[in-house]
């Protein structure tokens, strides 16, 4: 819950007053982390990477007309140093950018060309790995910013051609009759 990693937070920050906190989650559970944030803007973190968020939403059906109840809130406060959303435009489930609401706060929101909301955590993840690992152990040495690092990733994401989530085995979150990696659904911005 929300409150046990509020919990964990603090604990980690009495023990250890200068580590770093990073932050990540999927779906609602990145949700879950902008709520916490949002709620508790005294307690600072150094880096949430979010994937394919997705607010909690109601849908409601009335007189065959489906209505869809929910508060959109994707932002970000000073309390987050450094942010990354990793959204995709395949599905109608996520694709939500992230709104940075202070210049503290070095964010980016990256589409993840050909992910679905099932397989954008799998087809990112390993790229947020190499970066986390470069900062936390190289890079910090050799002045380089986490800004810097989210910046090269960003763009290694958006502009390899060689980037094809479409051979991650995950199924269309929409379809569970799906090819396992086929990109099906339209693109919302089609």
């Amino acid at each position: 819950t929300k409150n046990d990693v509020l919990t964990s937070i603090k604990n980690f920050k009495a023990i250890n007053p200068n580590g770093e906190v990073i932050l990540i989650g999927h779906s609602q559970g990145g949700d879950n982390i902008i709520e916490l944030l949002k709620e508790n803007k005294d307690v600072s973190v150094d880096l949430i990477a979010i994937f394919d968020t997705q607010e909690a939403k109601t849908y409601v059906d009335i007189k065959d007309i489906p209505i869809i109840m929910g508060i959109d809130d994707n932002n970000v406060y000073g309390n987050v140093r450094n942010a990354i959303n990793f959204y995709q435009t395949t599905e109608a489930i996520g694709g939500e950018t992230l709104d940075f609401k202070s210049n503290k706060t070095k964010g980016y929101n990256v589409k993840s060309p050909g992910s679905n909301h099932r397989s954008i955590d799998n087809d990112v993840a390993p790229y947020l790995y190499k970066t986390l690992n470069l900062y936390l152990n190289l890079a910090k040495d050799d002045g380089f910013s986490l800004d810097y690092l989210l910046k090269t990733l960003k763009k290694e994401i958006e502009d390899h051609e060689k980037f094809d989530p479409t051979k991650s085995g995950s199924d269309n979150v929409l379809d569970a009759n799906s090819n396992k990696g086929s990109k099906t659904g339209k693109s919302r911005s089609e």
